[in-house]
């Protein structure tokens, strides 16, 4: 980047993130949008990111709620696509900016979901997601095309989406949005191994806690799936939740307790397997004779 725009870059960031601050027009924003576009081809998202923290910033001032522009937030959702395009701008590095900015980029998806789907429209927007309006159609289709995605790091990134806007958001298009991703949700576990299993037992947990999307019988039953295919340690803490439900099905939370056995019915069988345990001492022969003190 030339050095004279990486000056003026943290300016221009507080003109766009400032509501009192009018923008010209669409087109002075589209030329920044291509500007942004030729310097990530010519060179690294991550290191941009990196040297120039008020793009975080930016995109993470237009999440809060606040009486910013459509412009404006079209705009911040559409950098946040220029930076997602270069893959390694989401290495899942601790204190990595990349983190932030996914996490940003899938709050603003979740954002703009809520701007098009609730309030006065709420009430005759279709469960049906294919009936729901453009912009909101397209997010379906990508968090689709993400489930459904070889690459873990695409599905994890679906599951933080799908966690952020059943954890966040009530209105009735939720009930939509889960009925349509569900059976997807659901796929992952035919996968082996199963892909990112700590963002599919946060969906799952989140799911269980909204009220619009508890009473789904087929959500029980991908938690049960979900409880038989994880490892004890991946499923400990989604029986851990599920205990902790008001609304679980007896027959699951009984699965949950028994996930949670699990560890120290090992250990129960390991220490009645050990050589040289009380009750059990080797006589003539190595046979084991039960029921002998040492003293007898």
């Amino acid at each position: 980047m030339d050095p004279e725009c990486a000056r003026l870059l943290p300016a221009l960031c507080d003109v766009l993130a400032d509501p009192r601050q009018p923008v010209a027009d669409d087109t002075c924003l589209e030329k920044l949008l291509d500007w942004f576009k030729a310097v990530t081809e010519a060179g690294s998202s991550l290191l941009l990111l990196q040297d120039h923290p008020c793009l975080v910033e930016l995109l993470f001032h237009v999440l809060k709620p606040q009486d910013l522009s459509s412009r404006i937030l079209s705009f911040a959702l559409r950098l946040a696509g220029i930076f997602a395009a270069q893959e390694n701008c989401f290495q899942y590095l601790q204190g990595d900016p990349s983190l932030f900015v996914a996490s940003a980029a899938g709050q603003l998806l979740v954002r703009v979901l809520d701007l098009a789907l609730c309030g006065p429209v709420e009430g005759r927007i279709s469960l049906q997601a294919w009936d729901w309006p453009a912009c909101a159609r397209k997010i379906v289709c990508h968090l689709e095309d993400c489930l459904r995605s070889e690459a873990t790091p695409r599905v994890t990134q679906a599951l933080h989406v799908l966690t952020t806007a059943f954890g966040h958001c009530h209105g009735l298009w939720t009930q939509g949005l889960w009925v349509q991703l569900s059976p997807l949700v659901a796929r992952l576990l035919e996968k082996d191994p199963v892909p990112a299993p700590h963002a599919l037992v946060d969906l799952l947990l989140s799911v269980a806690r909204s009220s619009m999307l508890s009473s789904d019988p087929g959500l029980w039953e991908t938690a049960a799936q979900t409880l038989s295919h994880l490892s004890p340690t991946q499923a400990g803490p989604l029986a851990a939740g599920i205990l902790k439900l008001q609304d679980c099905p007896q027959a699951l939370r009984i699965q949950a307790f028994g996930v949670l056995l699990q560890p120290l019915a090992f250990v129960l069988e390991a220490t009645a397997q050990a050589p040289g345990m009380p009750g059990r001492l080797s006589g003539k022969g190595g046979r084991v004779q039960e029921g002998r003190t040492l003293g007898s």
